[in-house]
């Protein structure tokens, strides 16, 4: 299976992702990533985020809005 492309993926394999990436998401800083790179990279991984996280997302890049949540502190650096 073609893991980079999308239209070949079945519900399970989405749903086994988001199980993977549940601990790491309130790590990643949707935030600071540029509207096109989030447009390519994380809209068509919209599944496996959590639905209250995805729509305060999209409020923050459509709708220019503050954030609701709360970012999680950076702990040094990433090896």
């Amino acid at each position: 299976k073609d893991a980079t492309n999308l239209s070949v993926w079945s519900e399970k394999d989405f749903l086994a992702l988001k199980d993977t990436l549940n601990q790491f998401i309130e790590h990643i800083r949707f935030y600071e990533i540029f509207t096109k790179e989030f447009h390519s990279y994380i809209w068509p991984f919209r599944k496996v985020l959590p639905e209250a996280i995805f729509e305060d997302i999209v409020l923050f890049y459509m709708a220019h809005t503050k954030p609701k949540q709360e970012l999680v502190p950076r702990h040094g650096k990433i090896v």
